[in-house]
């Protein structure tokens, strides 16, 4: 018999380095059991990756699983042999811990080209000095880090893409650092503090990428800058005389911008650039730029004008994006005519796409419309999105009387009409016949399908095979679907089309049954992977047990609903990227224990027992309502522990705090102390449901104002 020949062994040592830096560390590791060959093969792997999915440590005890986890490192580091180009460490379990500084500086005697510390827990990480003394680094990555260099740091020499999330430096560091850093091409700042003007100095940036609270932007030597994203993530005060005594933002943002391709203007970066004089074309074109995103309100003469300044002073844009802020009324300045100049015929001549969304149909929202229409030649398509109810079908037959001047231009609207105007629209023309089938957002609810009879069987059915109508005759993905109708019970044609859904891509879905016993969601529902939102009213959640998490999702909304203990705590802590949950009226469970790295927004009201919070270092907005007064027993609260204390223990960023109901009560149960031990400098806002005649209740409200010294507002009810 032939000796079967092990091929992959007699493969190259460079080759076999490449397959095993692919596999997890844990799966690089393992391979040394293989046989006597293969013992030591992992350790010459130059990309070591320690994160969540490489180390799983399941564990109760946190001391338990900091150290297994610091022993594995500690383990692979000891026994690698060669040189560790990449190191990444990014475990949910692993505090800003010394060991960290250990490790770096065993690689900082090494040739490190990529670094990557993502600390998910706890206070800052201060990165000891040594980290600045990598020579040949090509790619920094840090999250929720305390970056103070040394001052004989004369910046990294080599390094070519820098990514800072949730950090912490001076001013004076961080322009240091981004102008010592000769080659920089990628800068990634996301949620900062310790400075406020951004000062980009920056020879070889390509890519810039900002969001945060920041007062200022300037470029100063980036000539060689084509990609621009910027988000101002708070609104600008509109402080009309420091305006117009300001110097032109608009023009100095631009000044050192003159190879710039790509522009993002997101969140309140507009209104920013809106604080001045604001010209009617910059003094020179942006001949470079072919496309461009916009937040903007269109309600706000000055933002319009903003907009309507740039898009004039870039003629060879060739796709445009705005987005409306429609939940801003205020209107300042005469909108009237901004968008009417017909002075400009055929300005873009290369423009093909523009996308339109969160409109409602004011008059200087269409006229932005039919200027674009007006003067792109060779528009090929234009979207346009009204916002969340809206009315659409009037809105797109406005649309479709505008002057194109482009015969090729096709006009799409429909995305968050109505399903029922977005079908009706099948009858303006044979072209338009099937064009709502390829609408990515369907929502079935009252507004959409308005159903009037008494008998209940011809309601139910009549719904159910315009559901069934639009989903067989749908082509292309379904992103969103919303089935909220107040007709409708949890039946089995229910289960078909989540099962239908469970196929596509869907990133959005929204569930509410308004009649009867509470719907048992299928099994199907677990399996949706790109699964982003999900919102569920009067259902049960059964997981099966395979069942991983949304590793995806970021927002869930639960209301009346039914899970057990074990199988909320599990959906809870494996939605890695959870940053919104909402849990209202919710039974078969009473401990709300919230392990969430990534959360940052949570509101509850309910009747439960206990509330912990674990790993929860940027939950910034709570909301706590209990609805049941069930502590009325002294001696109980005094002696056990402070619950006021537990509650705080991992909020450590929290802004805004609402306690309302008798949650007040529930946080007086044990030892109250007069302050709590560190104060909550970030928490801006509180407001308190109170009973004024309890004295248990008035010292804990005592006690959270006095460790708040920031408040800018406060509630009491």
């Amino acid at each position: 018999m032939d000796t079967e020949v092990d091929r992959i062994s007699s493969l190259p040592r460079n080759v076999l380095d490449q397959i095993l830096s692919d596999l997890p560390i844990r799966d690089a590791v393992r391979t040394s059991s293989l046989s006597r060959n293969w013992r030591y093969k992992w350790s010459h792997i130059p990309h070591l990756v320690f994160d969540t999915q490489c180390v799983s440590i399941p564990s109760e005890d946190q001391t338990v699983g900091k150290n297994k986890l610091v022993s594995i490192i500690d383990h692979v580091l000891l026994l690698h042999n060669g040189p560790i180009y990449k190191f990444k460490l990014s475990h949910r379990d692993l505090l800003g811990v010394s060991d960290i500084d250990r490790w770096i500086l065993h690689l900082s005697r090494g040739s490190t080209e990529e670094f990557v510390l993502e600390i998910w827990k706890g206070q800052r990480y201060k990165l000891p000095s040594c980290l600045f003394s990598f020579q040949n680094l090509i790619h920094l990555e840090l999250l929720n880090c305390l970056l103070k260099p040394p001052s004989a740091f004369k910046g990294f020499r080599n390094l070519k893409s820098l990514h800072l999330q949730h950090v912490t430096l001076a001013q004076e560091v961080f322009e240091n650092l981004i102008s010592r850093c000769a080659l920089l091409e990628r800068l990634t700042l996301m949620n900062f503090d310790g400075f406020a003007h951004l000062k980009i100095n920056a020879p070889n940036l390509h890519f810039f990428d900002v969001g945060g609270v920041f007062d200022d932007v300037s470029f100063e030597n980036t000539f060689l800058l084509t990609q621009v994203t910027i988000a101002l993530y708070e609104n600008v005060k509109n402080d009309q005389n420091v305006s117009r005594r300001s110097s032109c933002k608009l023009l100095s943002f631009f000044v050192n911008l003159p190879r710039i391709r790509r522009l993002k203007i997101h969140n309140y970066f507009l209104k920013n650039l809106a604080l001045s004089k604001i010209p009617s074309t910059l003094p020179k074109s942006w001949v470079d730029l072919n496309y461009i995103s916009i937040h903007i309100n269109f309600n706000d003469f000055e933002e319009n004008a903003v907009a309507f300044c740039l898009l004039k002073s870039c003629p060879n844009l060739q796709e445009i994006e705005m987005l409306g802020r429609p939940e801003e009324k205020a209107v300042v300045g005469p909108l009237t005519g901004l968008w009417g100049d017909d002075n400009w015929k055929s300005l873009f001549g290369q423009l093909r796409r523009v996308k339109i969304a969160g409109i409602s149909g004011t008059r200087s929202e269409l006229d932005c419309i039919k200027f674009l229409l007006s003067n792109s030649p060779v528009l090929e398509q234009m979207t346009v999105t009204p916002a969340p109810n809206e009315g659409g079908l009037e809105m797109a037959k406005e649309l479709l009387r505008f002057r194109r001047a482009s015969i090729r231009a096709e006009t799409k609207f429909y995305q968050f009409s109505p399903i029922r105007d977005a079908v009706r629209t099948s009858n303006l023309s044979r072209k338009w016949r099937y064009k709502w089938s390829h609408i990515p957002h369907l929502v079935f609810d009252t507004q959409c399908i308005s159903i009037t009879s008494e008998d209940q069987t011809i309601v139910k059915n009549k719904l159910v095979n315009i559901i069934d109508h639009v989903l067989l005759l749908h082509n292309g993905p379904i992103y969103k679907f919303k089935l909220s109708h107040r007709d409708l019970l949890g039946v089995s044609d229910i289960d078909r089309w989540i099962l239908h859904l469970s196929r596509g891509s869907t990133k959005e879905f929204v569930l509410e049954i308004w009649k009867g016993q509470r719907y048992k969601l299928p099994s199907c529902l677990f399996s949706f992977e790109n699964l982003i939102h999900l919102e569920l009213f009067n259902c049960l959640l059964k997981p099966p047990l395979a069942f991983k998490g949304f590793r995806n999702l970021k927002s869930l909304d639960l209301q009346h609903v039914t899970l057990a203990q074990e199988v909320f705590e599990n959906l809870i802590s494996s939605c890695a990227l959870l940053e919104r949950l909402t849990l209202m009226n919710f039974d078969g469970f009473t401990h709300l224990k919230i392990n969430a790295p990534n959360l940052q927004f949570f509101d509850v009201g309910g009747i439960f027992d206990d509330v912990s919070f674990e790993n929860t270092f940027l939950l910034t907005l709570v909301s706590i309502g209990l609805y049941v007064n069930g502590i009325n027993d002294r001696n109980v609260s005094r002696g056990s522990s402070s619950k006021l204390l537990r509650f705080f223990v991992n909020l450590p960023h929290i802004r805004r705090l609402e306690i309302q109901s008798y949650f007040i009560k529930y946080l007086a149960i044990g030892k109250i102390p007069s302050r709590l031990p560190k104060s909550c400098v970030d928490l801006n806002y509180i407001s308190i449901r109170i009973n004024f005649n309890d004295l248990e209740e008035n010292s804990v409200a005592f006690c959270l104002l006095r460790s708040c010294p920031n408040l800018q507002e406060i509630e009491m009810l």
